[in-house]
Formats: C-alpha cells, structure tokens, sequence
C-alpha cells in the first residue's frame, strides 16, 4: 500500500463480504502524501487465539501521513474468546490481548463512519497522530468486557473527535500523557468508565496535559462522567480543561477529580504532586445514581486550583435521595445554580 503512487491509493474491503484478516502492519512513510482505505464490508479477526501469534495490535499503522481509514464497515476481533483470560483465574490465554485498531504517528488522521464491535483490548489508538479527525464511529463491546477502551490518546495534539457512540467496559475515551488540544463534542458515551484525562502518573511519571474540552457529550449509565484521574506517585500538570454542557443519564460519578488513583490492593501513602489547575465544569446537568454527585478530590501536596462550577444541576437517580459533593484540597469558585450545593 505504502509503494503505490498516485493522488489517493486507496483499497477498498467491499460491501456485503467478510474479510479474515491475521494481525497485519502497513509502516510508512509512503510514497503518496495520501492514502485511503475504505471499510465497506466486514474484517474479522483469527478464531483462535494462536493464530494471533505474538502480536499486540491486530491493525497497525505507523508513519503513514494524510491516512484515512472510512466505513461503513464493520471491525470486529474476535473479542469474546480473550475476555475470559481477564476476568477467568482458572483461565489463561499465555499472551495479552491486543488492540484492534492502532495508529502511531500517522499525522493529519481521519477515521469516519467505521462500526468497530467485540474487539479484544483497546479498540482504537492514537500515538503521537497530530492533527486528525475522528468521527461518526459505532464503538460497541459489554459492559462487562475488561479492558476495552473506546478511543486511547497519547502524545497527540490538535485531535477533534465528534458524533460518534462509545458503548463499552471501560472507558469510553481515555485522554494519556503529552496531550493537548483535544476538542469531544456530541459523543455519546454509554455504558463504561467514561471520558478520562488519565490515568496519569504511573510509577511517579511526569503528566503533561492540558487544553482538552468537552462539550455537548451524553452519558448513559456509566461508573463515571467527567474524571480527571492521576496516580498518589505521579509529578507534573494537568491545565485547561472544560466540560460544557453535558448531559449525565444514571451516572454513578457525574463529576470526579480523583489525585488519589490506584487500584493495586496495597496503596502507597505518598501524595500525588500532579498540578490540577484551570478546571472548568459549566452546564452539567442530569441524575446521579451515587449520593456524592460532585467529587473534586485533589492532593494535599499539589492542591487544584482554579476549579470553576457553573450551572451544575443533578438530580437523583432514585427519587427522594439526597445528593452531595465533596471537595479536598481544592480552590475555586462555585455559583450560578450549583445542586447539590458545593462549598469551596
């Protein structure tokens, strides 16, 4: 594909046929500024886990510029036969799970219209590809299946991602390390973990993210809404951030900032120095299906500052509960119709 010359190479999976496709990786740089695939049928992964062989992407793109990858199409791999290596003890699959669809340094990136359903880890994820788009996606996978983010995103900047539906077992778009200037609008999100900044820190690494917005985003019966989540070892800053009108639908934390993440069973007690700061949550509103609707809980060695509510109306779930919120170590404002009430 990458040797192909012309204004736009493209191939092309048609409609109305299945593809099997074993893990494949197409590297650039190529001899084209452009290069289109279109996902018209279905592609289908290897049935059995051998097959796989030793690979931890299944559709891997690296260095290719001006890339777009479209649909209709449908990607699937084969993501319940790898499931129960996570969530089985007595199971073990001798290799991890790979992601379906990465993309590593592949500049000005366009994804649209493409159906990914069941894939085995990640679905899709972007490494250091500035400059894409990424929209009218159908991202599809239980609620229960481990470890099945929607979109990843790490060192990448100016990213829009738009109109599509994440429906997953983990977070729905997970913002990582060296990002700025991703903009999320009218992203339905449902079930799963959310939308992350994080997890950042890991190990006491230095977090670098800033300029990422939300705005015009659904939740559906997620575990949270808008999280912001850093690691107790973790240095370095997360700023300028903007959550504008969501909507939070039976969500379990509508809104979380938590400087205190680690999931291991035996926590370390030293205090995250990962700096939140310029944190804005303006026209939140919709039902919590948690009594603490509103958690901004900052560390004490790097306390968030400048964390602005407006406009924040919850509900309960279940009707006749009382919500809260809570805040540690935080500064800031909160005014213009807060419910339930914050206190800075």
């Amino acid at each position: 594909m990458c040797t192909a010359r012309g204004a736009l190479p493209t191939i092309v999976f048609p409609s109305g046929k299945t593809f099997l496709l074993k893990p494949i990786a197409v590297s650039g740089p190529c001899t084209s500024p452009h290069v289109h695939v279109q996902v018209s049928g279905n592609l289908v992964g290897p049935s059995t886990i051998a097959e796989w062989q030793d690979a931890t992407e299944w559709l891997r793109f690296t260095h290719v510029e001006g890339l777009t990858v479209d649909g209709p199409g449908l990607i699937g791999g084969q993501g319940p036969m790898w499931w129960p290596c996570r969530t089985k003890p007595h199971v073990t699959c001798q290799k991890p799970a790979p992601t379906a669809l990465y993309f590593g340094y592949c500049n000005d990136l366009r994804l649209d219209g493409l159906h990914l359903h069941n894939n085995p880890r990640n679905h899709i994820s972007l490494l250091g590809c500035n400059g894409g788009v990424v929209s009218n996606l159908v991202i599809t996978a239980p609620g229960d299946s481990p470890n099945t983010d929607g979109i990843d995103i790490q060192d990448t900047k100016d990213l829009q991602i738009n109109n599509s539906t994440i429906a997953t077992g983990d977070d729905c778009i997970a913002i990582l390390n060296n990002t700025c200037n991703v903009n999320i609008s009218y992203v339905i999100c449902g079930p799963g973990h959310g939308i992350s900044i994080g997890s950042l820190g890991k190990e006491g690494g230095l977090a670098m993210v800033e300029q990422i917005h939300l705005f015009h985003c659904t939740f559906k019966d997620t575990t949270n809404g808008a999280r912001i989540k850093t690691w107790e070892t973790g240095t370095g800053y997360v700023r300028d951030i903007s959550y504008q009108d969501l909507i939070m639908d039976r969500v379990q934390n509508p809104i979380f900032i938590d400087q205190n993440y680690n999931p291991n069973p035996n926590p370390t007690s030293i205090a995250s120095q990962i700096k939140v700061s310029g944190v804005q949550f303006n026209g939140v509103r919709g039902t919590s299906s948690e009594q603490q609707a509103v958690k901004v809980e900052c560390s004490p060695a790097a306390p968030c500052t400048n964390v602005v509510l407006k406009d924040v109306s919850m509900a309960p779930a279940t009707p006749g509960e009382n919500l809260t919120s809570v805040l540690f170590n935080a500064q800031g404002q909160a005014c213009c119709n807060c419910n339930p009430p914050v206190f800075c």
